[in-house]
């Protein structure tokens, strides 16, 4: 074992502070093992040799679960060896079977802090206090230093948003580097989507009221009032415009109501008594 790591045999007691306050300083990585595994054996010098290579990066400990089987209970552990990757207190990763380093490192690296964070983080400060000029200035620095960084560019779409700059939005969400975490840009997808229809209405709202008293079967009018209603952040008056479309003409614009609505639910975070109760009433309208 390289003498620069230093390897934790940790149990129940001492899980908390060896890895789980430890992951808010440094990633963690645990090794679930047991003696009589031969693949785990195989395993450990690999991940030796990986984290030796991150130099004080990321900590690695070892969990015995023969002698440890409430901790392996507690995780979920169902075959030997299992590695899982903690920071800031949760699982952000995981390995089974006797994996190659490739793999480890593909797994440990973007958990890894890196200089560009610290540009984020002063970003996301600057954006929260307002100065949404510095924030684009800082996170344009991150990028062209770090643009492999995919942590960088959710927060620039938020700073977009924020600014109100619908064309850089759309110019990054367009050139996204593969690798972006799902979960973490689709609402933002979804917050663009529902920008860039509001910015398409084409008149204001009670021009398209007007519009409606004339002829309520007008529905490019309704969706442009749907959005410019979104726009505002008054959700469930436009779901309620985009429900009526969907009664009136379920394909209508090749199903752009329903995607509305789904984006919609997607800003409301796809949960809660509004989104609870519009979901059903999208099913019994779909019905």
């Amino acid at each position: 074992m390289p003498e620069s790591i230093e390897i934790m045999q940790v149990d129940e007691a001492s899980f908390q502070d060896a890895v789980i306050s430890r992951s808010y300083q440094t990633p963690v990585l645990v090794d679930f093992w047991a003696e009589w595994c031969a693949p785990c054996k195989v395993l450990m010098p690999v991940l030796e040799s990986v984290v030796e290579s991150f130099n004080g990066k990321v900590a690695l400990v070892k969990v015995n679960t023969d002698e440890q089987q409430a901790l392996a209970q507690t995780f979920g552990i169902r075959s030997l060896p299992t590695v899982k990757l903690f920071k800031r207190g949760t699982v952000v990763g995981e390995v089974m079977g006797a994996q190659p380093e490739s793999a480890i490192r593909a797994m440990i690296e973007p958990h890894l802090e890196r200089a560009s964070d610290q540009l984020c983080a002063d970003a996301i400060i600057a954006r929260e206090s307002g100065d949404l000029d510095r924030a684009v200035e800082l996170l344009n620095q991150a990028v062209g230093d770090d643009p492999e960084n995919l942590r960088l560019y959710p927060e620039l779409l938020e700073v977009c948003l924020a600014r109100d700059d619908l064309e850089a939005a759309n110019a990054i969400l367009a050139s996204l580097p593969r690798g972006i975490d799902a979960e973490e840009i689709e609402p933002l997808r979804a917050r663009i989507r529902v920008a860039n229809q509001a910015a398409g209405g084409g008149a204001d709202e009670q021009a398209l009221r007007a519009k409606l008293e004339d002829n309520p079967e007008d529905h490019d009018a309704r969706f442009a009032l749907s959005a410019t209603l979104a726009g505002a952040a008054r959700y469930e008056e436009a779901l309620d415009e985009l429900l009526a479309i969907l009664r009136k003409s379920c394909g209508y614009n090749d199903g752009a109501a329903r995607k509305s609505i789904l984006d919609i639910f997607q800003l409301l975070g796809n949960g809660g008594p509004v989104v609870s109760h519009y979901r059903s009433q999208l099913a019994s309208t779909l019905n």
